[in-house]
């Protein structure tokens, strides 16, 4: 069995492993920032995954069981491979990703789009509707993610730390934040 193994719930990040039918695990392909998408060879002697340091850079690689690693495809936009077949064509979408995070502030006429860089995902707003915080989890962000507060007036973006945010106080003065 082939599979993605994740050290932290709802993350892509993590590890390529195997698992042979007496539950020896074995781990092909370590240290990813994301992992989608995953196929066995028609042999069953090599596995093709599709992984990068960010959504926009995800390349298809192939690892055998003896652990040889090699890109097989890539792309201006990241791709992942869904199967592949006897002949070795590949079934693989380019999948880019953003978001938006957009703000209707208080007093505001209309939406104002508040985001920071590639996947800015607002967590809290302050009850006065004044700030807002969010984890950034783009490629530029690190391995770690980001922290992030930014005031609904269009101030600049308080890049607080690693991590992901959680919660914003009450009183809007503390942010609660998780390292994954």
């Amino acid at each position: 069995i082939a599979f993605f193994e994740h050290p932290a719930a709802y993350d892509d990040r993590g590890d390529v492993v195997v698992v042979d039918l007496e539950g020896k695990k074995k781990t092909l392909s370590t240290g990813y920032w994301g992992l989608e998408g995953i196929a066995w060879s028609h042999d069953s002697k090599t596995v093709y995954f599709s992984g990068g340091t960010g959504y926009s850079d995800f390349s298809i690689y192939a690892v055998t069981m003896s652990v040889k690693l090699r890109v097989t495809a890539q792309s201006a936009g990241g791709l992942v491979i869904h199967d592949i077949a006897a002949n070795g064509q590949m079934l693989a979408t380019r999948d880019d990703l953003n978001r938006i995070m957009l703000v209707h502030a208080p007093g505001a006429t209309s939406d104002v789009d508040m985001s920071f860089r590639e996947l800015s995902e607002p967590v809290d707003m302050s009850s006065d509707g004044q700030t807002v915080i969010f984890t950034e989890s783009g490629t530029a962000a690190g391995s770690n993610y980001q922290v992030c507060m930014r005031r609904t007036d269009g101030s600049p973006v308080v890049v607080l730390g690693e991590g992901g945010a959680v919660d914003l106080s009450d009183d809007g003065r503390w942010v609660l934040a998780g390292i994954f």
